[in-house]
């Protein structure tokens, strides 16, 4: 029985010292990653400064616009102001003018030119609108030719003529 007992004393021994290398892996993991909490967190803290000052930069931009918004009401409504003045100043002057020009038209002299004005400009738009047709109706023509010179060229057909040469007339 000498003999059984340091076998089993061997046998406690290397599992103490099994178990004693799994604690100590154990250990080892569980301190890898406590580290990588304590390093999450300091970037963390790190993330959490850098959104406070791009937060407190908004904050400006915010107040800034806010202030350049009052300026515009108020520049908006002195424009206002102005138009109106403007248009109480211009409102008698058109009313002038316009019953001097009604009055205008139907005196006679002028009543035949505002007649002879408004047939000349019909006709111009009329001669205008001709125009127009006709350039287009050219410009339609000569893509009509182009095309149908393209097939004529690309349909590989040749032509030969019978007949005399012709004379150069210069040397004549």
């Amino acid at each position: 029985m000498a003999t059984g007992a340091p076998d089993s004393q061997a046998r406690f021994g290397q599992s103490v010292k099994g178990l004693l290398t799994e604690k100590v892996n154990t250990c080892g993991t569980d301190v890898i990653a406590l580290t990588k909490q304590v390093l999450k967190g300091s970037r963390s803290s790190e993330l959490l400064g850098q959104a406070a000052r791009n937060m407190v930069l908004q904050e400006d931009a915010i107040l800034h616009s806010e202030d350049s918004l009052r300026k515009m009401a108020i520049i908006t409504t002195h424009l206002q102001y102005q138009q109106e003045a403007i248009q109480k100043k211009l409102t008698v002057p058109v009313l002038l003018l316009l019953t001097s020009e009604s009055s205008m038209r139907q005196s006679w002299p002028c009543a035949s030119l505002w007649r002879v004005t408004s047939v000349v400009s019909e006709r111009s738009l009329e001669t205008e609108g001709a125009l127009k047709e006709e350039l287009l109706f050219k410009k339609n023509h000569k893509e009509e030719v182009n095309g149908l010179q393209n097939q004529t060229a690309n349909s590989g057909l040749t032509m030969e003529l019978d007949g005399p040469k012709s004379q150069d007339l210069r040397r004549s």
